[in-house]
């Protein structure tokens, strides 16, 4: 039998290591982030529209299915309003990847053919 890990350990020193070259790259763009430019992207802004005087949550699911997040919010008492699917992704940040419009990239290959990103849209339910 493997002996038990800390796997909270080890996943801080695995994003100790990458910190330095996220902040670096220019993927991010931290520079003009700090000097005030917008890091959404114009599917982000749709969604969100007015945020003024609200609170938001970002559920950034690399390693989660849709599912377990679905699964998590509607434990944590929040309702689904809407789930949507985009056959594109604001970021170019996948092997093969072609830009089909101003800041929308699909994966050469799969054409329109998988979804690149999911939206939800969630609010806590009235007890």
């Amino acid at each position: 039998m493997e002996p038990c890990q800390n796997y909270i350990a080890i996943n801080k020193e695995l994003w100790n290591k990458k910190t330095p070259i996220h902040f670096e790259s220019d993927f991010y763009d931290i520079k003009g982030f700090i000097n005030g430019n917008c890091s959404l992207n114009d599917i982000e802004l749709t969604l969100l529209g007015d945020i003024s005087g609200k609170t938001i949550l970002h559920l950034q699911c690399h390693y989660h299915s849709i599912s377990e997040v679905l699964n998590s919010l509607t434990k944590n008492n929040l309702e689904i309003n809407s789930l949507d699917e985009f056959d594109y992704s604001p970021y170019c940040c996948f092997n093969e990847t072609i830009e089909i419009a101003p800041k929308k990239y699909r994966i050469k290959h799969l054409d329109n053919k998988i979804p690149m990103v999911y939206t939800i849209v969630a609010t806590k339910k009235h007890q």
